[in-house]
């Protein structure tokens, strides 16, 4: 009998962007933890509009961040949010300098998209980044600069905001996924992700069910961004029970599967990593009672290995 008492039905693709793997099996992979920077209110932006940040703060934030899921033996990715095309032309080539992963071109407008499209493919970027996103809104003007610009990976968003009734549960999520992934492949992806929209903090578990239902109908990445319903959750309305509250959603969808999980600000990893860190680390031992072999980075060498021999020399 097997040790992991359930199985996704569907051969599960995995793909690599920026040195790190989407997709796949829990125990094949880290969860790609996915934080955000430049959004409204984010300090280092001087300018949203010009893209102005400070970079000093910028690359402290980035390497901080790094160092923390290098401890963890997680995977960083980085969610780059920019309003205008004047930003994307200052905030793309800063984060393909201070950042070595993948890179989430998170372009508020289509206008801001289109020209994160066309820069990342003028500076060799194709290999790194993830367009975001294809909506069921995406005009098809913008999808063909995305099929003419050699980018690859996309995420698509499951979710018609011209129909709230008919894409909440995870069957709705799935039919909108399958549309848009063929949407994705007429544009020229190859490399599709399924984000599956969170509307508020009750829906964070209605996601997780469809995230689980993609892969194993699909087959493909997916995931989704809890953080967008996480907002009230911090010290002043929680305390110290704020960390707990955002590791235990995080660690909710790393069980039901989920490849990758925007969990916010970026420095919001210090509560998120140690969390999934032990979930995947956990995952990953089930499978290796059957003989299967997590990668060499992985949570499992950093945090279940430590824990126990720590453990056992307490006895």
């Amino acid at each position: 009998m097997a040790a992991w008492p359930v199985e996704f039905k569907a051969q599960q693709a995995k793909y690599e962007i920026g040195g790190a793997v989407f997709g796949g099996r829990p125990w094949e992979r880290p969860t790609v933890l996915v934080g955000s920077m430049f959004y409204a209110g984010d300090k280092v932006v001087y300018n949203h509009e010009e893209g102005l940040v400070d970079r000093a703060a910028a690359a402290e934030r980035i390497a901080k961040a790094s160092r923390v899921a290098e401890e963890y033996g997680s995977v960083l990715a980085l969610d780059a949010i920019f309003y205008t095309a004047k930003a994307a032309e200052r905030i793309v080539p800063l984060v393909a300098e201070l950042f070595d992963g993948p890179i989430f071109l998170d372009g508020v407008e289509p206008e801001a998209r289109i020209r994160a499209v066309r820069l990342a493919s003028e500076l060799g970027l194709e290999d790194r980044v993830v367009y975001n996103a294809i909506y069921t809104t995406s005009k098809p003007e913008e999808l063909e600069v995305l099929r003419d610009s050699g980018l690859r990976a996309a995420l698509v968003m499951a979710f018609d905001a011209s129909n709230p009734a008919g894409s909440l549960m995870p069957g709705d999520r799935l039919k909108i996924a399958e549309a848009l992934i063929g949407k994705a492949r007429d544009a020229g992806v190859e490399k599709v992700l399924v984000d599956i929209v969170v509307l508020d903090p009750a829906s964070i578990g209605i996601s997780a069910a469809a995230v689980w239902m993609v892969k194993d109908r699909l087959g493909l990445p997916a995931g989704c961004a809890p953080a967008n319903a996480m907002g009230p959750v911090n010290s002043k309305n929680f305390g110290d029970a704020a960390a707990a509250i955002h590791g235990g959603v995080a660690s909710l969808l790393q069980v039901l599967g989920a490849d990758f999980i925007f969990y916010g600000p970026i420095k919001r990893i210090k509560y998120v990593a140690p969390a999934v860190a032990m979930a995947d680390a956990l995952t990953a031992y089930l499978y290796r009672l059957e003989g299967r072999r997590p990668p060499r980075m992985h949570p499992i060498n950093r945090v279940l290995r430590r824990l126990q021999r720590l453990f056992a020399e307490q006895g």
